[in-house]
């Protein structure tokens, strides 16, 4: 269990950097893209929306400002991806893990210095866009790709990042949400109440009705083998462990077996984040951190599923407490 712990503490850290409004790594200078190297369509966009000597510089434009630059609707998503996967070839590769209700592309973005090959590495994955209404995570995982891009050769955490593991980035489990701006997915489902539970019957077996999103994930979880997972949500400032739900539907702590394991994770993250910890957590002012079931419980939840069926410590990281997000008005 030791390496699992020590990549999840390694990815968590890094993404606590990528907060949406707190200080970003510089991209590094010397690995920007070159000027004669055009852009996709998007990134001519944004680079055309941003203010004059933003976005770019001498060497060319700033991948990491752009992808902070506002919401990519789910056609400027799939160019972007499409688009990195070209600019970072050497460590991406750029998998359709299944499609949405409204047949939309769910992709996801392979990071290594090794993509598609089979290796002795840890597998860890981060999904954003499970609530279509919760768009931040969208955001933070290009980010993330993009910081990874131009830092690995460089940047001893990135190069331990791409050198040691796969790291796959999800950025909108429900692309028919987010085009709705709705927190379901297009048949009103709420996604992270769409998988098999433990008190179902039989426990943790599928039904047969899940949603295409549900079952996508649920596939391309168990063919991968991953072994640490973070989703990414909002409403609250909060790193949430299981168990989340309770025989009795009563709220109270429901430990898990891996119980230190998730609450050392969980303190970790809040404590590395800008806010989460912080007394000023008016929700979580003793640590920023909460088991599901003792905050709320619920049933059919994604981090649950992947914790006994898929083998995979998962956190809900919730990251936004307002409900508004950086730039939320550039949601377009």
């Amino acid at each position: 269990m030791e390496r699992p712990r020590a990549v999840l503490l390694l990815l968590l850290g890094l993404l606590c950097l990528l907060e949406a409004g707190s200080g970003l790594p510089a991209q590094s200078g010397s690995l920007k893209r070159k000027k004669k190297k055009k852009g996709s369509s998007v990134e001519l966009r944004l680079l055309n929306e941003s203010q004059a000597g933003s976005g770019s510089s001498a060497s060319g434009p700033d991948y990491l400002y752009l992808a902070l630059r506002r919401y990519l609707n789910n056609q400027e998503l799939t160019e972007w991806l499409q688009s990195y996967e070209k600019r970072c070839k050497s460590i991406a590769r750029l998998t359709k893990i299944g499609t949405s209700a409204q047949d939309r592309p769910l992709w996801a973005l392979e990071i290594s210095d090794r993509p598609g090959q089979a290796e002795a590495e840890p597998a860890v994955k981060y999904v954003g866009g499970v609530h279509g209404d919760e768009p931040t995570g969208r955001v933070l995982t290009l980010a993330l790709a993009e910081w990874l891009c131009a830092n690995y050769k460089t940047d001893a955490r990135a190069k331990r990042i791409i050198s040691t593991m796969h790291l796959w980035l999800l950025p909108a489990m429900n692309p028919d949400g987010f085009d709705a701006r709705s927190r379901g997915n297009s048949a009103g489902q709420d996604l992270n109440r769409d998988f098999p539970d433990r008190f179902s019957s039989p426990p943790m077996e599928p039904s047969g009705s899940e949603q295409p999103e549900t079952k996508a994930i649920m596939d391309w979880t168990l063919a991968t083998g991953f072994v640490a997972s973070a989703s990414m949500h909002e409403g609250a400032l909060v790193a949430n462990y299981p168990w989340d739900g309770t025989d009795d539907r009563s709220t109270r702590y429901e430990a898990c077996p891996d119980d230190a394991v998730f609450r050392h994770l969980a303190t970790l993250y809040a404590s590395t984040h800008k806010h989460m910890a912080s007394p000023d957590n008016a929700e979580f002012p003793n640590g920023g951190t909460t088991n599901g079931a003792n905050w709320y419980p619920i049933y059919g939840s994604m981090q649950d599923w992947n914790y006994v069926v898929g083998h995979c410590l998962e956190l809900t990281l919730e990251l936004r407490w307002d409900g508004a997000g950086p730039g939320r008005e550039r949601w377009m």
